[in-house]
């Protein structure tokens, strides 16, 4: 019995060295420079390079120069052995965004229809500031509306509760006056799969609104590269309504769908095309 003892704790103790002396089996998902993505487990580093042992087309050698981004993959992430990379741009839906916000570092570029033109950047890991304009001077006109939006985000339970908040500040160039939009919101749910409920209060001419501006969202991720969207909005028992999709190609993405105005006594659905291109990942 007592050698029985003794070589049970031998084994364990062989047992517990290999386990820590186990190689690195993280799977890292990395996207470079020009777009492309490799899914696979660092062989090794150096100053220079990284050797990526990938499933599919075995080891892959990377210059670090080259590397836009280089992050572990959560194990939510593997669906049926396939990685699903991390949604960068669950900040926003097609125009507002949920109470998650962009990293610190972290930058892009939103056009729609070509005349929506809208910057943002990530200045702190809670705190992101976006800058838009419409170029009206392609029609000839000196007074170019221009926002600005500031927003900050409050992890509560990561990917399950976020609060946020901030607001729309908006005018004309030539002097005209400053409009208001202050807003907060509460994001349940992760990056893919979420629902957004906002509530705010607009200044115009010198006045506060009296009565609430509110707005529901949500994303559904349904593949690998595509999501559903929704985003509503709500004011004395009228509403706006937008419904569509996010389809992503590498790193940018193209959002599609309808604007459907309400009580307007039948269906109009607007056609809304954006594209959201990143110009930065830190």
């Amino acid at each position: 019995m007592q050698r029985l003892f003794i070589g049970l704790i031998l084994i364990s103790v062989g047992l517990s060295s290999q386990a820590q002396h186990k190689p690195d089996t993280i799977i890292y998902h990395v996207t470079t420079i020009d777009g492309n993505e490799f899914n696979g487990i660092i062989v090794s580093q150096s100053e220079e390079y990284v050797l990526l042992e990938t499933q599919n087309i075995g080891q892959v050698r990377l210059p670090k120069s080259q590397i836009a981004s280089m992050n572990p993959v959560k194990g939510r992430n593997i669906k049926s052995g396939e990685v699903w990379p991390d949604h960068f741009q669950a900040t926003r839906y097609f125009i507002s965004g949920s109470a998650y916000t962009m990293k610190k570092g972290e930058a892009m570029y939103q056009n729609t229809w070509i005349f929506y033109n809208h910057f943002s950047a990530g200045l702190t890991d809670h705190f992101s500031i976006g800058l838009g304009f419409i170029p009206s001077f392609l029609f000839g006109s000196i007074a170019i509306p221009y926002w600005i939006t500031p927003k900050f985000s409050i992890p509560v339970s990561r990917d399950k509760l976020n609060f946020g908040g901030g607001a729309f500040l908006g005018s004309v160039t030539g002097g005209g006056e400053m409009a208001s939009f202050l807003y907060g919101n509460t994001t349940i749910g992760t990056k893919d799969t979420n629902l957004t409920f906002g509530l705010g209060y607009g200044r115009f001419d010198g006045e506060w609104s009296r009565t609430p501006l509110m707005m529901v969202g949500g994303s559904f991720r349904t593949s690998r590269h595509f999501y559903l969207l929704t985003e509503n909005y709500f004011i004395l028992g009228e509403g706006i309504f937008f419904l569509g999709g996010r389809r992503i190609i590498r790193r940018t993405s193209l959002d599609f769908g309808l604007m459907i105005p309400g009580g307007v006594g039948q269906f109009i659905g607007i056609p809304w095309l954006a594209i959201i291109v990143p110009l930065h990942k830190g």
